[in-house]
């Protein structure tokens, strides 16, 4: 459990003991395939010692299917659902699922998802820490999946059923929910079930707006330092906590923020203070996820290369990072870009887009873009000249005098660097 799980914890149990109500603990354990030995044992140990009470049994979802296979029966019985046949693979490129297995799935031969048909129409709610928000389901995300190809129900599917089962009426979670929540109120509204009250508070976040939980600085809550790091937490709900606190016992903590609990002065932003560069300057963070799909923090969406190659073209600084290890792998993902130019309608080998290459990412990237490009340009121009068209003589002529920018630029020292291009 790390800080950011502690202050959304923090803030659904001030909300709920402030307004006299149930603090509920649910374990969501429906990937067991993922799922870390010990993992949920630990977090339970880790609320104890902050002096956290729950109320009632702890519910693990695990133990619940049966409910997620009535409610699916429900809404296939009404042809809301269809069976697609789609990987992730294949969607990729797609920033929404674009409806393919609507009417039958595409392959016969492989197992299938169960997707949610979701109609046009828009989607608004108020939550009480962002306010107004507003989404087009159908065209943000398109038919949403109920049950994976891999037999295990969806998240969206079991929370909807068990925030109603277990009669849940205040949701407080962290805001990198915010956008799913539309699709779990367009559910409930299928299903017939209430509408709960939402609140996000804000994802503690470095100061590229990376999420803090994924990060190398990531700070795990610490049972041997349960004050410390509450009272810090209560700060950053905007409880503003006196020095004397942290003098007190946990109870006694607690009671007094418990009683000074307000959440309008929640925060709709959060981020980990940084001595470095200001967090404006710093540049736009696309994450590359195992299936090699890239995800635009900025935007919130699936991207595509082309995408990437906007970002190039208009000068907008970014680094991409694996998921896996936060590693830096721009410069692969731009030979990718670069790479991809050879097969457009209209390639762009040009001058222009190789400048901004290297406006954009300095020194560091000349040598994989001229050493790219010299081996595309020779491939370019061993084809005969008859059957070379005017836009693809147009665009060696105009990558030749890029190629000579870099070398001149560059000096000697790059055309011996070796790049891999596997």
């Amino acid at each position: 459990m790390h800080l950011g799980s502690l202050y959304t914890a923090v803030a659904s149990f001030l909300d709920a003991r402030a307004h006299g109500g149930r603090w509920l603990l649910r374990i969501e354990d429906l990937d067991r395939p993922r799922e870390v030995e010990g993992s949920a044992d630990g977090i339970l140990r880790t609320l104890q010692a902050f002096g956290f009470e729950w109320d009632g049994e702890i519910v693990r979802q695990r133990d619940r299917t049966q409910l997620y296979v009535d409610a699916l029966q429900t809404l296939e019985a009404r042809n809301l659902t269809f069976q697609c046949s789609c990987s992730r693979l294949q969607l990729e490129d797609e920033s929404r699922y674009p409806g393919t297995c609507r009417v039958r799935p595409a392959a016969s031969t492989v197992p299938t998802a169960t997707r949610l048909r979701v109609e046009q129409g828009s989607i608004l709610f108020h939550d009480r820490i962002q306010g107004s928000y507003r989404q087009d389901l159908a065209a943000a995300v398109g038919d949403v999946i109920l049950k994976r190809r891999d037999r295990i129900f969806a998240y969206l599917l079991a929370v909807v059923v068990d925030d109603a089962a277990q009669e849940v009426t205040h949701v407080v979670r962290g805001a990198d929910l915010l956008d799913n929540t539309p699709r779990q109120i367009y559910l409930q509204g299928l299903l017939g079930l209430p509408l709960p009250a939402y609140a996000h508070v804000p994802v503690l976040t470095e100061p590229d707006d990376t999420k803090l939980a994924k990060s190398r600085r990531s700070v795990r809550a610490d049972a041997d330092s349960a004050l410390p790091q509450l009272v810090a937490v209560f700060s950053m709900l905007g409880l503003a906590p006196p020095d004397s606190l942290a003098a007190a016992s946990l109870t006694e903590a607690w009671a007094w923020a418990i009683g000074r609990w307000n959440i309008e002065k929640v925060p709709k932003r959060l981020r980990r203070p940084t001595r470095a560069r200001s967090p404006m300057s710093e540049p736009r963070v696309i994450k590359k996820y195992p299936n090699r799909r890239l995800y635009d923090t900025v935007e919130s969406r699936y991207i595509t290369l082309a995408d990437v190659r906007r970002l190039v073209v208009e000068r907008i600084e970014f680094v991409v990072v694996d998921k896996k290890n936060n590693a830096d792998i721009t410069r692969s993902i731009l030979l990718q870009v670069i790479a991809e130019q050879e097969h457009l309608a209209e390639p762009i080998l040009s001058q222009d887009f190789m400048v901004n290459v290297i406006r954009a990412y300095g020194t560091s990237v000349q040598g994989l873009v001229s050493g790219h490009l010299e081996q595309s340009l020779k491939q370019i121009m061993s084809q005969q000249p008859q059957s070379r068209p005017p836009r693809i003589r147009t665009a060696a002529d105009d990558s030749f005098k890029a190629l000579s920018a870099i070398r001149s630029r560059d000096g000697d020292k790059d055309r011996d660097e070796h790049v891999d291009t596997k």
